[in-house]
């Protein structure tokens, strides 16, 4: 669905899809791959990568699966760098 989404520009559309799929299938291993598409999606919702790195450290289903919570600090230090925090970027790994 949210790769159909992309293919027509509805990229907010998409982003909502991987949301979806992360909270109501976090076991899933889509759930991953969720987790990293939202990064790579991210420049074409808007650049908010202070929003993305608060999603990826503060939503209970993430936190509550190590292996998402694990990867969801990866790609929080990477927005950390995007948004040019070099002050601690690798706090969260």
């Amino acid at each position: 669905m949210a790769n159909e989404k992309i293919d027509q520009q509805d990229y907010d559309g998409a982003k909502s899809e991987y949301i979806n799929l992360i909270i109501n299938y976090p076991n899933s291993k889509f759930s991953e791959e969720a987790l990293k598409d939202l990064f790579a999606l991210e420049q074409e919702t808007g650049n908010n990568y202070q929003e993305l790195q608060s999603f990826y450290l503060t939503d209970s289903t993430i936190q509550n699966n190590r292996n998402l919570k694990k990867l969801a600090a990866s790609l929080a230090t990477n927005c950390k760098i995007i948004l040019e925090d070099y002050q601690n970027p690798l706090q969260f790994v």
